[in-house]
């Protein structure tokens, strides 16, 4: 029963962890270098296909060459990109890449089948927990768990 507990416990913390990491980005506001990035981001949008107007930059402050796009076309651009790079051909490629993923469809895909999984994870998380209560001690209540993880 202990280890059924722990098990689940420590489910929890990791999924609460992750969602405490996705929103402790230190973004920075640099109106000058969100134009400058937007204005290459638009004639990719364009040409992608995207409605340019509702883009938003963000600026993450990251010593990382990254950069990563979010729903609501949101493109996150991390400062260590901006300061290595050794030209504007280099940002662009990387804005490009991120644009592509947007028009793929990638984001929205991605969100899909992480709400999936959550749905999953969160049902194997209830089963366990009945079987626990249902006397059927922490092996079973781990392997119910566990089938919300097979692929």
């Amino acid at each position: 029963m202990r280890r059924a507990v722990l098990i689940f416990g420590l489910l929890l913390y990791g999924l609460s962890v992750g969602a405490a990491r996705a929103q402790t980005l230190s973004l920075v506001r640099d109106d000058e270098i969100e134009r400058a990035v937007s204005f290459y981001l638009t004639p990719l949008f364009e040409k992608a296909g995207l409605d340019a107007k509702n883009l938003s930059v963000h600026l993450v402050r990251d010593d990382s060459i990254n950069a990563f796009a979010a729903k609501g076309l949101h493109v996150f651009v991390h400062t260590g990109l901006l300061t290595r790079a050794d030209n504007a051909q280099e940002i662009i490629a990387v804005l490009a890449h991120e644009t592509g993923h947007i028009a793929g469809g990638h984001i929205v895909r991605m969100y899909e089948n992480m709400k999936i999984a959550r749905r999953s994870m969160l049902l194997s998380m209830i089963l366990g927990a009945a079987a626990v209560a249902a006397g059927g001690g922490a092996d079973a209540a781990v392997g119910a768990a566990a089938g919300g993880f097979s692929s």
